[in-house]
């Protein structure tokens, strides 16, 4: 994952109100992805997104200077995303919700298979296999298994993030690692079997 955060602590602890815009434009689609992937919903995932970055301007800005400039951002904004999103769980009691990820296909991606349609179909349907099945984990293991795999944060920044033990986080990315792969080994022997 890039690293668009240096300079940017350094810019915030100087002009918030300049800089913030350039915050956004650095994390938004990486965390709008995560989102997506808890929550299985674009407008769901949107709204969360537009609220963790105000919840998240909100709290830099009553933050002295020289903690906005010695702040991870990128573990920082995670952890902002990770809250908002939980704290829309316990509004709404919403578990489990249903997921069309080819609408929000990622168009940059989608332009680097446009002369295979047939690959760029077949990696369509796998995203889109993986993505319900991930949907559908527990939500302990959904968002670790969202970080680890597709954040590419490391276990004890997972666990430093959710503040919950080291072994924990090993454990229930195994876990959910293990139902992934248990669910889709079972789809694709019931596929075969017809």
């Amino acid at each position: 994952m890039k690293n668009p955060e240096i300079g940017l602590p350094e810019l915030l602890a100087l002009d918030l109100d300049a800089h913030f815009a350039q915050l956004v434009a650095s994390y938004q689609q990486g965390l709008y992805v995560f989102i997506l992937r808890q929550t299985g919903h674009a407008q769901l995932a949107e709204d969360i997104l537009q609220e963790a970055f105000l919840r998240a301007y909100s709290t830099l800005r009553n933050y002295p200077a020289e903690r906005r400039r010695t702040l991870k951002i990128q573990a920082w904004l995670y952890k902002v995303a990770v809250n908002t999103f939980y704290g829309h769980l316990r509004q709404t009691r919403v578990h489990e919700i249903s997921l069309d990820l080819l609408e929000d296909f990622d168009q940059t991606w989608q332009s680097a298979w446009y002369d295979q349609p047939d690959i760029m179909s077949e990696q369509r349907e796998w995203i889109r296999t993986l993505e319900e099945y991930i949907a559908r984990l527990p939500l302990q293991f959904r968002t670790l298994v969202n970080l680890y795999y597709f954040e590419e944060l490391n276990h004890q920044e997972i666990a430093d993030l959710l503040a919950i033990p080291l072994g924990t986080v090993k454990s229930g990315i195994y876990r959910g690692t293990q139902l992934l792969r248990r669910a889709l080994t079972t789809q694709e022997g019931e596929v075969r079997s017809r």
